[in-house]
């Protein structure tokens, strides 16, 4: 599988001949083929001439750029979203209000119960309390219709929050841990032939199915990954790597690592969508800690 490459400084990012013109703070230039590299993650920032847009676009390579406060954006190549009758299943599902509420509610629940299994993993004596807070907000959700489901969603990472300071955890390390989970489901969608703006749940932000899907499965970055969440996005890149080989869910033979679960998630979604049936999220994907270096 082509690699993904972390700059850990400020770089300056260009077309040269072909390939992929980097420039250091030093002003130090060096080149490097895209073909075996997957994604670009400018993990401190990174200025992009213009003439690099149809590099990335012939290559089909996201660019994902952090600064001091978190994920900045992505540059998306959408070669893989197709037209036809995928594009019009996904459309015919999602703006039909019922189909669309009835799918975000199942990522909703799904979403908390992932998050529960998350608890009794780690501090099983807690289930109950964060049980209730949890499917407190489920339940309210199905009990006015009215009410848009982002609220919801914004109401968990409330409980999200809370929960992991109460365990000790750094917010700040959890957020920028999180915002990379983000970045790397936003990539995912060059290999998927659904449109990333057109979502379950959430409403007004960029690539909102992606946010859905990484809000769904977030634990499984950072929850997983144990003590020590680096504290700055550019003392992930060492670690990301290692991170995402780790497998996440079975389907047989198939084995499938964090990296690829966001693919799995949108595999599923895709199903239920094109055949009209139940949308399972997260179906069996493992609850499983990383081992401390």
């Amino acid at each position: 599988m082509a690699q993904i490459l972390c700059f850990e400084r400020p770089v300056t990012l260009s077309r040269k001949n072909g390939t992929l013109g980097i420039t250091g703070i030093d002003g130090t230039v060096r080149t490097l083929p895209l073909l075996q590299i997957s994604e670009l993650f400018a993990l401190a920032g990174a200025t992009v001439e213009p003439s690099l847009a149809s590099l990335l676009a012939e290559t089909r390579t996201p660019l994902h750029s952090f600064g001091p406060d978190g994920y900045e954006g992505s540059w998306m190549p959408f070669h893989g979203l197709l037209a036809g009758r995928t594009a019009f299943a996904q459309y015919r599902a999602l703006c039909d209000g019922d189909r669309r509420r009835e799918l975000g509610l199942r990522l909703l629940k799904a979403a908390m119960l992932f998050r529960l299994a998350w608890v009794r993993q780690l501090r099983p004596g807690e289930e109950e309390h964060w049980e209730e807070r949890y499917l407190a907000i489920y339940r309210e959700a199905r009990v006015y219709p009215q009410r848009p489901l982002r609220l919801a969603l914004e109401a968990v990472e409330v409980v999200d929050a809370a929960r992991r300071q109460a365990w000790g955890l750094s917010l700040r390390s959890c957020r920028i841990a999180a915002d990379l989970w983000l970045a790397l489901t936003i990539g995912t969608f060059r290999d998927l032939s659904l449109d990333p703006w057109c979502s379950l749940v959430t409403e007004k932000r960029s690539f909102p199915l992606a946010r859905d899907l990484a809000f769904l499965l977030e634990p499984s970055f950072v929850e997983a990954f144990g003590d020590g969440l680096p504290g700055r996005s550019d003392l992930w890149a060492p670690l990301l790597e290692d991170h995402l080989r780790r497998p996440f869910a079975r389907d047989g033979g198939r084995v499938w690592s964090l990296r690829s679960l966001a693919l799995r998630e949108g595999y599923l979604l895709l199903g239920a969508i094109q055949s009209g049936g139940i949308y399972r999220p997260a179906k069996n994907v493992e609850v499983t800690i990383r081992e401390s270096a």
